[in-house]
């Protein structure tokens, strides 16, 4: 048992825990993206950015130390509920790491040295098209971090 309380692995508790943070992390950096408040936007998207690269880093990491977990429920409900909710789960996880190279690659070509630090320079088509695609990302962000916690709970939790 780890520190979530559950029989989960540490190294579960702990994916578990990246995902939330990086999901709540990302909604705070499209508040400041909204409210125009472009330097805390970029750097909370930065952390964003990390997250989710520690994300993956833990979660391939158990995989590779422990396996894959198997369903502990009964076969109705692994056909049923489990397999189609750790396919949305799996589509949605990696649309969201390639819209985030995408999204990240718009707003770093966006980057400029002035004064030894670096600037947005955003140019309005580009920061339009950002935008475009970052909508969609936070959306897949926060539909694999409800999809994971609910994999989550049925692996460790309710079976």
């Amino acid at each position: 048992m780890a520190f979530l309380g559950t029989g989960a692995s540490l190294l579960q508790d702990i994916t578990l825990v990246i995902l939330w943070v990086g999901a709540g992390l990302n909604l705070v950096g499209v508040h400041f993206g909204r409210t125009h408040q472009t330097r805390r936007h970029f750097y909370t998207m930065v952390l964003t950015a990390a997250t989710v690269l520690l994300f993956l880093s833990f979660y391939l990491a158990r995989v590779m130390i422990e396996g894959a977990t198997k369903f502990p429920g009964p076969d109705s409900v692994r056909g049923s509920v489990y397999v189609p909710l750790l396919i949305v789960h799996a589509c949605s996880a990696i649309a969201t790491v390639a819209l985030l190279v995408y999204v990240v690659t718009l707003a770093l070509s966006d980057l400029q040295r002035v004064d030894g630090q670096y600037v947005l320079a955003l140019q309005p088509g580009k920061a339009r098209y950002h935008h475009r695609f970052a909508t969609p990302f936070r959306i897949l962000w926060v539909t694999t971090a409800v999809t994971g916690t609910t994999v989550y709970l049925f692996l460790f939790v309710l079976y």
